[in-house]
């Protein structure tokens, strides 16, 4: 990946004391960031609680035989699997919304668990997250969080620094990526999904870019 240089000017300036003006201005500005800060929070909260949302209306009516029925384009896969792995991502980083403990490690997941085989559960589970995400509306984005990640199963974990709000976009992304698996298992087995189903928004926003150029 290519990294952008940035170039900084020194330029020398004489400091005089803030204008009750500027004082005023500089007031504003900081409380326009807070704003924009809270509503960067609100509007993630929002867009995982979509996220979640995606998959219940056809999990829903889905029958047993097709959530747990192996993949002949994606060995070993199932459309409940990618369920309760994407889920499992969201439980670790909600289940301490007071961010009591900061180290978040994704790798303790529960395998074989009731939303990997039953889509009742995996429904049930999903509005019970979607409950626990307003909380993190209480805490700011930029809180620090400690990654602890298994890179390599020959060597020891290692971690990271990371923040909240990173975390949660990235539950958020991973799930999308899944989805476009759970996608492709189900137009195996004949089942239609919407097309923006597991297309990241960065791409919807590039496709509707273009739709707009070409009109």
């Amino acid at each position: 990946m290519a990294q952008t240089q940035t170039t900084f000017q020194h330029t020398e300036t004489q400091t005089a004391p803030l204008s009750s003006q500027s004082a005023f201005e500089s007031e504003s500005m900081v409380s326009e960031n807070q704003t924009n800060g809270t509503k960067s929070a609100s509007n993630l909260i929002q867009i995982s609680q979509k996220v979640l949302e995606q998959p219940i209306d056809f999990i829903s009516t889905m029958s047993l035989d097709i959530y747990t029925k192996d993949s002949k384009l994606m060995p070993k896969s199932t459309i409940g699997k990618h369920i309760r792995h994407m889920l499992d991502h969201f439980r670790i980083l909600l289940s301490n919304p007071d961010l009591s403990s900061n180290d978040v490690n994704y790798d303790l997941r529960n395998r074989k668990v009731a939303a990997e085989t039953d889509p009742a559960a995996a429904v049930e589970l999903i509005r019970d997250l979607e409950a626990r995400l307003p909380v993190l509306g209480d805490q700011s984005f930029d809180t620090p969080l400690k990654l602890t990640a298994t890179i390599d199963p020959n060597l020891p974990p290692e971690q990271y620094q990371s923040s909240l709000g990173r975390e949660l976009w990235y539950c958020c992304i991973h799930a999308i990526h899944h989805y476009a698996s759970i996608k492709t298992i189900c137009l195996e087995h004949g089942i239609q999904v919407p097309d923006s189903f597991g297309v990241a928004p960065s791409t919807l926003q590039h496709a509707e870019e273009d739709k707009m150029r070409q009109a």
